[in-house]
């Protein structure tokens, strides 16, 4: 639940409204889950956990145009604090979201398990593309910039970030 934030004013720790309806309960999302706003309709944002949810009132109410783990997988059964401190619960989410600006209804999604996918229907349905890294460790799924005048043409970047220090971003 996406309500409030918790502010420190004066020394004194509050809760400051947001505005931000409702999302559900039940969805894993990272600290740092992407928002994105549609460049084509500022109103309209996407957001994304293990699901992708998206509303056309500035966040007010949300519908969801991806189902709880379809874009993601089901979290692995060794994601717990002792094995993952930093993100124990959150994995595995929409790491980014690219919409597309001449098609609002291409949207891009990619996950930090390393899964990108496409949906030109406003998620109605989705298709994946293949793991570049296959079969090696998936990699994050980093960014997606969809081409201004052409919706079929997206920019994505990997990184390594699950593999520690011996990895490089690629």
């Amino acid at each position: 639940h996406a309500s409030g934030a918790t502010v420190v004013k004066n020394g004194v720790a509050g809760t400051q409204s947001l505005g931000f309806g409702s999302r559900g309960c039940g969805l894993r999302c990272t600290t740092d889950a992407p928002l994105v706003q549609d460049p084509s309709n500022g109103a309209t944002l996407l957001l994304g956990c293990n699901n992708l949810s998206r509303s056309t009132n500035r966040g007010a109410n949300w519908t969801q145009i991806a189902a709880p783990d379809l874009l993601t997988g089901p979290a692995p059964p060794d994601d717990s604090a002792a094995n993952n401190p930093l993100y124990a619960g959150q994995f595995p989410s929409v790491s980014t979201i690219g919409i597309a600006k001449s098609d609002p209804n291409t949207i891009y999604a990619g996950t930090d398990n390393g899964r990108l996918w496409k949906t030109t229907t406003l998620g109605t349905s989705w298709s994946e593309f293949p793991n570049p890294f296959a079969p090696a460790p998936a990699r994050w799924v980093t960014s997606v910039i969809v081409d201004p005048v052409d919706a079929a043409h997206a920019y994505v970047s990997y990184g390594g970030f699950r593999e520690g220090y011996r990895s490089a971003n690629v």
